[in-house]
């Protein structure tokens, strides 16, 4: 396992990487290209992914506590299992995303997008900004996303 943790990878580019199990602790990882990436059981507490891609990764299982995920671009990621508690995700895409199970406590999620998400058995408590996006039928689970 690679740990990462308080590195400086701001616009770090990594296609079809394997990360699994990798900790990035504090770490800054702003506007990094982290595509198609295997990423499972990883943890990511306080780290800083503002503004980065992270299309079609996997991330099952890991922690997001106290991350900074603002204007990221999550399109296509499979999250099942993981944790985003105090986490900013303001302005986030979670659009084709697949969240089941996740939870999602005391976030900020003003204008995030779940359009066409799987958010079957996600649960969210104390979240702000809940004027989050939704524009289509296709959003599973949607009911998780009431407050």
């Amino acid at each position: 396992n690679c740990r990462f943790d308080r590195s400086k990878l701001d616009h770090l580019i990594i296609m079809e990487g394997k990360l699994s199990g990798a900790t990035f602790h504090a770490a800054s990882v702003k506007g990094a290209k982290l595509c198609e990436a295997e990423a499972n059981e990883c943890s990511f507490v306080e780290t800083d992914l503002e503004g980065a891609n992270l299309e079609g990764s996997d991330f099952k299982a890991c922690d997001f506590t106290n991350a900074n995920l603002r204007r990221a671009h999550l399109y296509g990621c499979d999250f099942t299992g993981s944790r985003f508690v105090g986490a900013n995700l303001e302005d986030v895409v979670f659009a084709s995303s697949v969240l089941k199970d996740v939870t999602f406590e005391k976030c900020r999620l003003a204008r995030a997008n779940f359009s066409g998400a799987d958010l079957t058995g996600a649960t969210l408590s104390g979240c702000t900004g809940l004027n989050l996006v939704t524009t289509d039928a296709e959003t599973v689970g949607a009911e998780a996303l009431k407050p």
